[in-house]
């Protein structure tokens, strides 16, 4: 039925295009073939229109066909034209905005600005001055601009989502997601809205909100993509509902190779790879052979060396994590360049590579909780710049929804830089969860000079890691003997006894050479001529 309105529509605008050419029925036909998918054709027809808006007096004969047909100029990414006849055409403020907006959007910046400044004072001004700021990543002057526009047109969607975003890049988050949902009161049928909205939820702790709106939203008839079933998922992971978040990822890569969406298939299945290596659903080292064989199929999908580069865990890994990332370097985005930089470095055991790369990382993704953690690790474990790790470390504050990595680093870089009191009021509500947080618990108090606390918690976090049957409690003596050197611990007046209290020394795996946390702690051994392996 809608094929047959399509081919009605086009037959009548064609038949009135014949019967009473203008330029008003001729755009009317452009838009009408637009719609049908006869490009090519909807492209010549508006540029006659173009060709005869013009009068010797450069005034425009039919402004509102002129408007139509650039539009569909706009919409077809054809820069060159809009350019060429913007410029010979004396277009109003209103058009020069639109016009303007269309070439920002195409990624044409500089010709956007010539036309945009044309209706400088004029309504819509602000908002389009403020896209095109946020467009180029200036969002400090686009916000003042935005929220001009904003006050002007409450209800101007386009600009609140703006907003929502240069507010968000800005780090100004709980305004960021204001501003989301004052867009998607404005367009609530609008999914690009929902999706941001939905997104800046899952970043400050909003999972079991956006859980129920989706479920909402499909219980209302709504039928998901699979971007929603993405974050619907994604809140899943965050409510440790794994086996549902799993199962809503397959659906959401089914829908997507449906769809012949190539950019989000390869980023649901690399994740849903990566996801069931982590919950133990597929080992490792089938997880990396269809990794690679997904990124062998689509060698320019950035995502799939992401995730890949997520899985691997060894020095061996580095060299062809390293190719892959050649491959994608082109096309990946600075952010995912510099994570896969700082993977690269750590699973060569580079330590000053690490920090450098972990650092631009969290530069270009500042809400990150994985940047964060990973640039505390570098400066401070890896390259005990303890100073510049605390910079990082005195923001982060108690949360339930707070990343325990996060928290964790921080807690341990706090205690290294003389602040062991803040350690422990980070960790001691939380240190129970994992032998982890314990063991910095323990490093906290041995920091504070309570000995006895300290070591109490290590040898207690040394228990619960032997009982994971894997190497923790090998990598956990070996920090802590290089944390009591660190201290001066063994400078005391009472050396014997902080060596006869502390954890005994334990054997390092056999394949600790290919182990990037082992080889962390080795650089910092050697920077010091501690005897290897580490232990009291």
């Amino acid at each position: 039925m809608v094929d047959a309105n399509i081919a009605f529509t086009l037959h009548k605008a064609r038949v009135q295009a014949e019967a009473f050419a203008s330029t008003t029925t001729r755009a009317a036909l452009a838009q009408a073939l637009e719609i049908a998918g006869e490009r090519n054709e909807a492209l010549e027809v508006a540029l006659s229109v173009l060709a005869e808006s013009v009068v010797p007096m450069q005034k425009l004969t039919d402004p509102a066909a002129t408007r139509i047909a650039m539009q569909i100029l706009c919409r077809a990414g054809e820069t060159s034209d809009i350019v060429r006849l913007a410029d010979s055409l004396p277009l109003d403020a209103r058009l020069g905005l639109e016009v303007g907006a269309a070439l920002g959007s195409l990624g044409n910046i500089p010709d956007a600005w010539r036309f945009v400044k044309r209706g400088e004072g004029s309504p819509g001004f602000d908002a389009i001055a403020g896209y095109l700021y946020a467009l180029a990543g200036d969002y400090g002057r686009a916000t003042p601009r935005l929220r001009a526009a904003l006050r002007a047109v409450p209800d101007d969607a386009d600009t609140a989502l703006n907003l929502s975003i240069s507010l968000w890049n800005l780090g100004a988050t709980r305004k960021a997601v204001t501003a989301a949902a004052q867009a998607r009161a404005a367009a609530p049928a609008r999914e690009d809205i929902g999706l941001h909205l939905f997104e800046l939820l899952l970043h400050t702790g909003g999972a079991d909100q956006v859980d129920r709106e989706v479920r909402s939203l499909i219980a209302e008839g709504v039928v998901p993509s699979a971007r929603l079933l993405v974050l619907q998922a994604r809140a899943k992971l965050q409510l440790k509902e794994f086996d549902p978040a799993i199962r809503l990822l397959e659906r959401a890569s089914v829908l997507a190779d449906d769809a012949h969406e190539s950019e989000v298939f390869a980023e649901v299945q690399s994740n849903l790879i990566r996801i069931k290596a982590l919950r133990g659903k597929l080992t490792r080292a089938a997880a990396l052979t269809q990794l690679l064989k997904l990124h062998s199929e689509r060698p320019e999908q950035a995502v799939i060396v992401v995730n890949l580069a997520q899985v691997m865990s060894t020095r061996t890994h580095a060299v062809a994590l390293r190719e892959a990332v050649e491959t994608v370097r082109s096309n990946a985005a600075d952010s995912q360049v510099a994570f896969l930089e700082y993977q690269v470095a750590t699973l060569e055991g580079d330590n000053p590579g690490a920090a450098q790369f972990a650092s631009r990382w969290l530069e270009l993704e500042p809400n990150n909780p994985r940047a964060q953690a990973a640039t505390m690790v570098a400066l401070g474990i890896g390259e005990e710049r303890w100073h510049d790790a605390a910079e990082l470390a005195r923001a982060v504050r108690p949360a339930p929804n707070l990343d325990r990595d996060v928290l964790n680093n921080a807690a341990y870089v706090l205690a290294m830089a003389g602040k062991a009191a803040d350690a422990i009021a980070l960790l001691e509500p939380v240190a129970s969860e994992s032998f982890v947080l314990r063991a910095t618990l323990g490093l906290a108090y041995l920091a504070a000079g309570d000995i006895d606390t300290g070591m109490k918690h290590y040898r207690r976090a040394a228990d619960e890691a032997e009982n994971q049957k894997d190497d923790s409690r090998s990598l956990m003596t070996a920090y802590q003997a290089l944390v009591v050197r660190q201290l001066g611990l063994l400078n005391s007046t009472d050396p014997l006894r902080i060596t006869s209290i502390s954890l005994p020394p334990y054997p390092l795996p056999e394949d600790w050479q290919d182990r990037p946390e082992f080889l962390r702690l080795l650089t910092v051994a050697k920077r010091h001529n501690y005897v290897w392996p580490l232990e009291l």
